[in-house]
């Protein structure tokens, strides 16, 4: 069962996605891939640990701890959604090629809470706070990391 806050995010996300025309990918092109990409997204799972923890030691010049991921995967104070190019050809169309991470935190809370002039009658205002946003190389400059966040 999904947290309240979770449910809400997923359920933003999808009508944002759709309103926008996300999934449809027909105007991705890209030179490094031999087939035009059908982009779908999906919540990262259990499954996906290993190369998650391969795309962001690739992406990122830091390293993340294993504590980091598991939370990722297992959605233990972490929201976190994936891109798949559901058309790849060597059958791995539910491989990850993208992800966002992200927290959901009070914005009372937050560090910057005195920057946001948030109305501090409603205790329940929220941040999305962006963890770490990642596309593989190979499937860079077609909107994956922009669709993925929005």
């Amino acid at each position: 069962m999904l947290h309240k806050w979770k449910q809400e995010f997923l359920y933003n996300f999808k009508s944002i996605t759709y309103f926008l025309g996300i999934n449809d990918t027909s105007l991705m092109v890209n030179p490094r891939i031999q087939h035009r990409p059908t982009i779908c997204y999906r919540p990262i799972k259990p499954s996906d640990l290993e190369t998650l923890e391969r795309i962001h030691s690739d992406v990122f010049p830091i390293r993340y701890e294993s504590e980091f991921f598991q939370s990722v995967v297992n959605g233990c104070d972490v929201v976190s959604w994936a891109a798949v190019d559901r058309s790849r050809p060597d059958g791995q169309s539910d491989e990850l090629i993208g992800f966002v991470t992200a927290r959901i935190i009070l914005a009372k809370d937050s560090e910057i809470a005195d920057l946001l002039r948030y109305d501090s009658s409603r205790v329940d205002q929220t941040l999305v706070y962006i963890l770490t946003l990642g596309v593989v190389d190979a499937y860079r400059n077609l909107g994956i990391g922009r669709s993925i966040f929005i």
